[in-house]
């Protein structure tokens, strides 16, 4: 084993690289998961503050301005220009509703009328108190326009604001933990594809050494033992990397990951680390120079993570990116972590979907095996050539 034992050897003075990222990484995943525990995962409805100003004291606005009461809270202020505008400035309205006068009669007579109002530009909270007066508004023309009596439009127009929608969380899906899994170990392709590659390839370069392989091949050691004792160090190597990302997440995620949540989400990661692995290896056939690998671990694992939806949720991404995406593995394993995040049961359809996209990982991994075997094969023909 005196392969396997050098590469440890080697593998020591990485160290400070695989925990400086291991330090950045665990930084970033617990930041947001403090900013998602404080999200609020319940449903109300918010009231925007609305100042009522009318010039009209029929029966309609007095209904009208009851109606936003009830769904808004009501902000008195002085009616002169300035004041209107300094409320609006200091936010302390969000909407201003001016009703001129004779606006009921001529409201009733389908004259082109309209309530005066001030907003604060571009804010929800506007959008929503518009809608709150054309809801009623257009309601109440609904009603007149069918024959309703102008004495009974309150009524119908009440009863029909009776009927309220019920919202139900579901309590399956609602924890938030779940959602932030799925953010880490999206992440986390970032992260293991930068410090595995940069350090499984500059250890198995440093057995890449021309005079080194031609004393091996002199050497009693079969190149079978050699590559099996290489493969060992890069298993072990690659695991201890794996496995330092999985003990973060249970701390960050206890609860979560000795669900079958975190049985999914470490059996996908543990595919991506295998094709990690592997393709650390081809790289590292493929050239000698440690610079080249330093600008390929970024090239690969940045573009990936960008292109795959990372750092950029896939769902915000373009088609045209995503099908360019597709031929990556990082592609598969990202849709696979947001794929477990929306699971509300664990039946063989559900997870046939995931399973296949591991496979799809995996599938990866055996095209660049074979391709370091044929490179293998015609380098060792080269040289006892």
């Amino acid at each position: 084993m005196t392969v396997f034992k050098n590469y440890l050897k080697i593998a020591k003075s990485y160290i400070p690289t695989i925990l400086l990222y291991s330090a950045i990484f665990m930084a970033f995943a617990i930041v947001s998961s403090l900013n998602q525990q404080s999200t609020d995962t319940q449903y109300q409805t918010e009231k925007t503050k609305i100042a009522f100003i009318t010039y009209d004291q029929s029966q309609l606005i007095k209904d009208f301005q009851n109606y936003i009461k009830d769904n808004a809270t009501m902000v008195s202020i002085d009616q002169d220009e300035t004041s209107l505008k300094d409320a609006l400035f200091f936010r302390k309205v969000d909407f201003i509703m001016i009703v001129p006068e004779n606006f009921t009669q001529d409201f009733i007579n389908s004259k082109d009328v309209t309530i005066d109002t001030m907003q604060i530009p571009d804010a929800y909270s506007a959008i929503y108190s518009k809608n709150l007066m054309n809801k009623y508004l257009n309601t109440a023309k609904f009603y007149l326009q069918s024959g309703i009596n102008v004495n009974d439009l309150s009524k119908y127009i009440q009863e029909d604001f009776n009927h309220k929608a019920v919202v139900h969380m579901n309590q399956e899906i609602e924890n938030s933990q779940i959602d932030s899994l799925a953010s880490y170990y999206n992440f986390s392709n970032y992260a293991l594809l930068a410090i595995m590659i940069t350090v499984i390839s500059m250890i198995m370069i440093s057995f890449q050494n021309e005079n080194i392989k031609r004393r091996n091949l002199i050497s009693s050691m079969s190149m079978k033992s050699l590559n099996l004792q290489l493969l060992l160090g890069n298993i072990m190597i690659s695991f201890m990397i794996w496995f330092i990302y999985v003990v973060i997440s249970f701390v960050l995620y206890f609860d979560s990951m000795l669900s079958m949540y975190g049985i999914l989400y470490i059996l996908n990661s543990l595919c991506f680390v295998i094709f990690i692995n592997v393709l650390s290896f081809f790289i590292s056939q493929m050239t000698s120079h440690r610079e080249f690998i330093s600008g390929i671990s970024n090239v690969i694992s940045l573009g990936s993570s960008f292109i795959a939806g990372a750092f950029v949720p896939q769902a915000y991404l373009s088609t045209f990116v995503l099908n360019i995406a597709k031929i990556t593995p990082s592609y598969w394993f990202i849709y696979n972590n947001n794929k477990i995040a929306t699971l509300t049961s664990f039946q063989w359809n559900d997870l046939k979907v995931i399973v296949l996209n591991m496979f799809i990982i995996l599938l990866f991994a055996l095209v660049f095996y074979v391709l370091i075997l044929i490179k293998n094969t015609k380098r060792s023909y080269k040289m006892i050539k």
